[in-house]
């Protein structure tokens, strides 16, 4: 009779054990980080234009810069320039050469009203402008 109930017994844990209710398949997990600001992703262009006049061997051109930065939803941002050089030894317009020249990519995240790149930038975002600001230089730059 023990032998009976031993097995009974065993029986009953085998079959409260499994159940078609249990689902076993992996649930994936999307990650998103809560320290990226969605406002500002997208492509944003520095409003300053940087000039300047190079000499090299008696020729003289004017080089012109332009900075772009891109921010992205998986944590990413790249910066580039687009350089335009104007050769003009007489005034008039000769020759134009446009370059564009990635600076580099690197992640980045928020803070408050902080900006975590290469360095720590404090911004504000007001519609399609973003300051940004470092040891009291501010840029401006607009949204493309």
């Amino acid at each position: 009779m023990k032998k009976i109930l031993y097995i009974l017994l065993t029986l009953s844990v085998f079959s409260t054990g499994c159940s078609k209710e249990d689902d076993n398949s992996i649930q994936p997990i999307q990650e998103t980080s809560s320290f990226l600001d969605e406002n500002l992703y997208g492509i944003w262009k520095d409003t300053y234009e940087y000039n300047f006049v190079v000499v090299q061997s008696n020729n003289e051109y004017e080089e012109n810069y332009q900075y772009y930065r891109s921010f992205s939803s998986n944590g990413t941002t790249s910066t580039w320039t687009i350089v335009t050089r104007i050769y003009s030894p007489t005034n008039e317009l000769v020759f134009v050469n446009q370059i564009d020249e990635s600076i580099g990519t690197f992640s980045w995240y928020v803070q408050d009203n902080y900006l975590f790149i290469d360095r720590i930038y404090q911004y504000n975002l007001s519609g399609n402008n973003l300051t940004i600001t470092i040891e009291d230089e501010s840029s401006l730059w607009v949204r493309q």
